[in-house]
């Protein structure tokens, strides 16, 4: 009977024990409960701000952030190097964001803080320029940042896109040139170009960044043509079929001693001929001495031979046809010489640009 007593004494005693050691667990419950609502009300939604320097990215471009803090506390972020900076997802095929990493190489994090402190007010920017693998694909992607207290975290959404195919532009200077004389040929390629392949009468790999060359040697006399195509990720630009003129030079003149009415000579059915540059004011009645142009023409067709400008001057221009211009730069101004037939004979006119 003493025996069932005290069985019964212990058996009241474990049970309050565990009574009371359910009390004890459910207050600290509560208590935890209500110590996570007040750390979640003190950091309220939206305050932690995390932004990108893009919405859109060419691949290949680096992916740059920032996280602003504007709560009253400070923050800190968790710095994970060699892994990648916060959480990086990339959406899928079956339109399910799935977290992906990358490793930065070795040496890259250098004697960095291990967690960055942001103060009230203050942002941290970062990049993702050790982690290139991260955004090698196009897609769309999202970067989370973990900040304790907050029920939604701060994240930014971006996508990555192809770049354009790059935009091919080429230039001959000059355009027409005789037998075995030389042009200059140039291009220009945007987007990024990563190799540029000629075909045409020119040939083999030129620089994607854009460059020049001179075309030399050229007979015999014809139309040569230049084509330029580069590529990049995102496709292949082309420029096809510039041409360069190549003519046969006017025979030499030898002075015979017969004469013109402009006081040339000919020779073979070409004419040689000094033509004097003179622009006449009719502002101030003054006139510009600019030079003088050699040229032989037959009935058909002016070439010029030689431009001789006066000390003062500069030029460029000439070639041959029908009409032929030289421009003279002098002391700022800017003027033009244009000579046609008129009646058969090879006649100068000379005018300011600004006129």
């Amino acid at each position: 009977m003493e025996n069932q007593r005290l069985h019964n004494k212990r058996r009241r005693r474990i049970l309050w024990t565990i009574f009371y050691t359910l009390v004890f667990l459910a207050i600290l419950g509560m208590a935890l409960v209500a110590a996570n609502q007040l750390v979640i009300r003190s950091l309220p939604v939206g305050q932690v701000a995390l932004t990108t320097d893009k919405k859109t990215y060419t691949l290949g471009d680096q992916v740059n952030f920032t996280i602003t803090n504007n709560l009253s506390a400070t923050v800190y972020i968790a710095n994970r190097c060699p892994q990648e900076p916060l959480n990086v997802f990339r959406l899928d095929t079956t339109q399910t964001w799935q977290r992906i990493h990358d490793t930065a190489a070795s040496g890259s994090c250098g004697q960095e803080n291990r967690q960055i402190a942001i103060a009230p007010g203050q942002a941290s920017t970062g990049s993702y320029a050790y982690w290139p693998n991260l955004f090698n694909k196009t897609g769309y992607y999202l970067i989370e940042a973990t900040v304790s207290g907050l029920s939604a975290q701060p994240y930014a959404e971006f996508a990555v896109v192809l770049p354009p195919p790059p935009i091919v532009s080429i230039k001959l200077s000059p355009s027409t040139i005789n037998v075995n004389g030389s042009s200059t040929i140039s291009w220009t390629v945007t987007n990024n170009a990563t190799a540029c392949t000629a075909s045409g009468d020119w040939s083999g790999a030129k620089t994607p960044s854009g460059g020049s060359q001179v075309l030399s040697g050229l007979s015999p006399a014809g139309t040569y043509h230049y084509n330029l195509s580069c590529t990049n990720t995102g496709g292949t630009g082309y420029l096809n079929g510039i041409a360069l003129s190549v003519q046969n030079p006017p025979p030499a003149v030898t002075n015979t001693g017969g004469s013109v009415s402009s006081g040339g000579s000919s020779s073979s059915g070409y004419r040689s001929e000094v033509i004097s540059a003179i622009y006449n004011s009719s502002r101030n009645n003054g006139s510009t001495d600019l030079g003088t142009i050699d040229i032989q023409y037959s009935s058909t067709t002016i070439y010029v031979t030689g431009v001789s400008p006066v000390s003062t001057c500069t030029y460029s221009g000439g070639g041959s046809g029908t009409s032929v211009q030289v421009s003279f730069s002098c002391g700022g101004n800017a003027y033009t010489t244009t000579i046609s037939f008129s009646n058969g004979v090879p006649t100068a006119v000379t005018r300011r640009q600004d006129n």
